[in-house]
């Protein structure tokens, strides 16, 4: 059935029509945006919108006149067709809004065409006969979006525009109450915009910077033509709790984003497990941030426990923080009989006891004095390893009164005295040898040198040619060590190159390598009883080279010796510039670099 409509409908739309086109030619703003006016005269297309300006995405109403009856239109912007949900046609009987007279009543979409305005001569109107009409103009602008639009500090945000200025790129700031609080680092940076007007880029937020009047922040991201959109991103409550760990009675540092500015935490409102923990109120200053550094509670539960801090307006954030399990350790965990070791407890209970012989070694009593858990938890003490403690892994058991129970392990190592021989690297056989550079002899700089030797003379290694048979038939000395390394580069200055050995003479039939991994070095020295491998090492057979300080020709210098052995705690030694400094006591058991070799083991 065609659809009728009175005469005075048809005139009141007439009259929109014409009014319409009567303020494009009148309207300042048209003047200013250099628009076409569209004829008036009968038999012309002509299409008016119901907005002069609008964003890529935003549905306009055209009104067409003008046009032949039963004729499919498109629209088209900068040679984009705008979408419509179904196909439009002129007065005919499929025509949803069939005036019978040549005319059109649609939505269309404007699609991504960059910023600008847009008259007749850019927007056509065909029909299938290719009539050409004119359009009313109007004017893109750009349309800001943002993904996500609610977060904490730190949140990464994705940007997304729509009808910006092209060519050109653009920068994004962000503000609040009003004032710009800087610009956001954006990726990437500028950020171009595409030939389509549109763009894309992400950035993390970051901490306030300005006084903030609420947690709504405006984003606005502004082209190189000067056109730009905005939208708000609002900032949530966060806390960082480092660190994220601890024992009882250490300090947690907190610190929260995203509160109310100028605004305090309430005593008691920073909780730990549901327990107050903050006994002073906190100010929150004027960019809604807070810092406070409290102690984890003496009666703190082990575990995972639930942070979480509310401001006085209602604001909270919440966050986890562990505290550490009771725990016992024990230095150094081997070495033989009279070694001392310092066993230390944390978490403990504030007042509890250790009574007399609640540390046990192997399974008799090691303490001889009560031992009383301060209020932070961590106590210390020092034992030595019995005299008839037995070889091998023993467990030491720790029992408070409170019925705390923990035990570790403790590799008791039978006392080992090695077979090293001893080189002199004064002796007047080898002692003026020159080394690798002409400025150093063996008896001034080989101590390095000569307690290589040893070693290698330790494991049966003969010399390469010169020998003078002090120990075994044909055995190494210093002497032909020096020469063999002069000629075979293995030195560096006149640092002996440690690797360098195991192709001296018959090294590699005894097996002799050296333990990279085993190479380390202390800038500050450190004490031999804390170094559990020397005593592995010497446990296993293998003489362990290590460099200590020594005052020469009044000169802190350093210098290597060989440790051979150890017993009842004392360190022994083979030292080749005073051969009679037997133990590494005379260097106050203070050791600044380890070297070792492996190698058979002589029987």
């Amino acid at each position: 059935m065609r659809r009728t409509f009175p005469n005075l409908v048809r005139l009141l739309m007439v009259l929109a029509v014409v009014c319409s086109m009567v303020v494009m030619a009148v309207a300042p703003a048209a003047a200013a945006f250099n628009a076409t006016v569209c004829p008036t005269s009968a038999g012309t297309p002509v299409v008016t919108w119901d907005v002069q300006t609008a964003h890529p995405g935003q549905v306009l109403h055209g009104n067409g006149t003008g046009f032949p009856k039963g004729q499919a239109v498109t629209v088209t912007i900068n040679g984009v067709a705008l979408t419509t949900s179904s196909p439009v046609y002129t007065g005919t009987e499929t025509s949803p809004y069939n005036w019978g007279n040549g005319t059109f009543d649609a939505y269309f979409t404007v699609p991504d065409v960059p910023a600008g305005n847009y008259s007749g001569a850019a927007t056509l109107i065909t029909s299938a006969g290719g009539l050409s009409a004119c359009a009313s103009w109007f004017q893109v602008y750009p349309k800001l979006k943002i993904s996500p639009t609610y977060g904490s500090v730190g949140t990464t945000v994705t940007i997304t525009g729509r009808g910006f200025s092209y060519p050109g790129t653009a920068n994004a700031t962000w503000g609040n109450g009003g004032q710009t609080c800087g610009t956001l680092i954006t990726s990437p940076s500028p950020i171009p915009v595409n030939s389509n007007g549109t763009l894309s880029a992400t950035f993390t937020i970051p901490a306030p910077t300005c006084p903030s009047s609420s947690s709504n922040y405006t984003v606005t991201v502004t082209d190189s033509a000067g056109k730009s959109d905005s939208t708000t991103f609002t900032v949530a409550q966060a806390l960082t709790i480092s660190p994220a760990s601890g024992d009882v009675g250490s300090s947690v540092t907190i610190q929260g984003s995203g509160f109310t500015a100028n605004g305090y935490i309430p005593v008691g409102s920073i909780t730990l497990a549901s327990t107050p923990w903050n006994t002073a109120a906190v100010k929150i200053n004027s960019t809604g941030q807070f810092k406070v550094v409290l102690a984890v509670p003496l009666n703190a539960t082990p575990g995972v426990n639930l942070v979480v801090v509310t401001d006085n307006a209602s604001k909270y954030a919440r966050d986890y923080f562990v505290v550490n399990s009771y725990s016992l350790t024990m230095t150094p965990a081997s070495g033989p009989p009279g070694t001392m070791v310092t066993l230390t407890g944390a978490h403990y209970g504030a007042r509890d006891v250790i009574p007399v012989g609640g540390i046990t070694f192997a399974g008799t009593g090691w303490n001889s004095k009560a031992i009383r858990i301060p209020s932070s938890g961590i106590w210390s003490v020092s034992l030595s390893v019995p005299a008839n403690a037995p070889s091998g892994m023993d467990i030491v058991t720790v029992t408070t009164a409170g019925g705390t129970i923990l035990s570790l392990y403790f590799n008791v190592i039978s006392a080992t005295s090695l077979q090293v021989p001893l080189f002199n690297q004064g002796d007047p056989r080898w002692g003026t040898d020159i080394m690798g550079t002409p400025d150093c002899t063996l008896a001034e700089w080989g101590c390095a040198v000569t307690s290589t030797d040893m070693v290698l003379n330790y494991y049966g290694v003969r010399a390469a040619g010169i020998t003078y048979n002090d120990y075994f038939a044909n055995d190494t000395n210093p002497k032909d060590l020096n020469q063999w390394l002069k000629n075979n580069n293995g030195y560096s200055g006149d640092s002996i190159i440690w690797a360098s050995v195991e192709n001296y003479s018959n090294a590699p039939e005894k097996g002799i390598s050296f333990i990279p991994s085993e190479m380390i070095n202390w800038s500050n020295g450190t004490d031999v009883a804390g170094v559990s491998l020397i005593r592995d090492e010497i446990a296993a057979g293998h003489p362990v080279i290590v460099e200590v300080l020594t005052k020469y020709k009044g000169k802190w210098v350093d210098h290597w010796v060989v440790i051979t052995g150890i017993k009842n705690g004392t360190y022994y030694i083979n030292d080749p510039g005073w051969p009679k400094r037997t133990t590494l006591s005379l260097y106050n058991n203070t050791i600044y670099a380890l070297r070792v070799y492996h190698g058979i083991v002589p029987p």
